[in-house]
């Protein structure tokens, strides 16, 4: 599902959101909003997870979907001991299925979709999320994990679906995995993708991270 589509179904993408909240009643039955999103904040040296919102139960989706909600966003955000192999191993298998190719291609884009069919996209997006900012920020993981999570976000990249590796662009990118020479030359082989939308962001996002990073290094040279 892509921003645009998010919006079309009244959710705020979670990576364009400022908080993670939930709010109205169904949003194709009742024309109420459901807002879902990450907080990109930057956290105190000693607060592992501040950038958070915490994630309040709606009675408007499952309650499978606010148990695994509340359990990503308000234990794993907050969890000042390491991930350990089978946190990320659940976090891969929530990734995997959020954005698979059956709801890719029919739920997403079925009129009158409603909240409760689009749940696995997005525990997806929260899930996705969370491991961003739990490997750019460096904060506590086990290696197994680390290695789990990181290869469920480059797999991201190497899906069939167009949407799919698009999406994963931007988590190689702001995760900071993109550091890592054969995930740079992942992004940049994607720059030749068949696909005109992947390739076009596969530079656009690459162009942009490398402008950030000059002008932060230009920034620390001035006296």
């Amino acid at each position: 599902m892509t921003s645009t589509s998010y919006k079309e179904h009244g959710i705020i993408h979670p990576r364009r959101a400022t908080a993670w909240t939930v709010v109205g009643a169904l949003f194709a039955l009742a024309g109420a909003g459901y807002l879902v999103g990450t907080a990109w904040r930057s956290r105190s040296a000693d607060a592992v997870g501040a950038w958070a919102e915490p994630y309040e139960p709606s009675p408007n989706v499952s309650d499978e979907f606010n148990a695994a909600a509340s359990w990503i966003n308000n234990d794993l955000a907050r969890m000042r001991r390491p991930w350990t192999a089978e946190i990320a191993e659940r976090l891969a298998a929530i990734i995997a299925e959020g954005y698979s190719e059956e709801y890719t291609e029919t739920v997403a884009t079925r009129p009158g979709a409603t909240i409760r069919d689009v749940e696995p996209m997005m525990l997806y997006d929260m899930a996705v999320g969370v491991v961003i900012e739990r490997l750019r920020h460096d904060e506590p993981m086990t290696p197994e994990a680390r290695r789990i999570l990181t290869e469920a976000l480059i797999d991201t990249a190497r899906r069939p679906h167009w949407r799919i590796r698009s999406s994963a662009i931007g988590s190689l990118i702001e995760s900071g995995l993109v550091e890592n020479p054969w995930v740079r030359a992942l992004i940049v082989a994607m720059q030749d993708d068949p696909n005109p939308v992947v390739a076009a962001n596969a530079r656009k996002h690459l162009t942009n991270y490398d402008e950030y990073k000059a002008t932060l290094a230009a920034m620390r040279k001035k006296p």
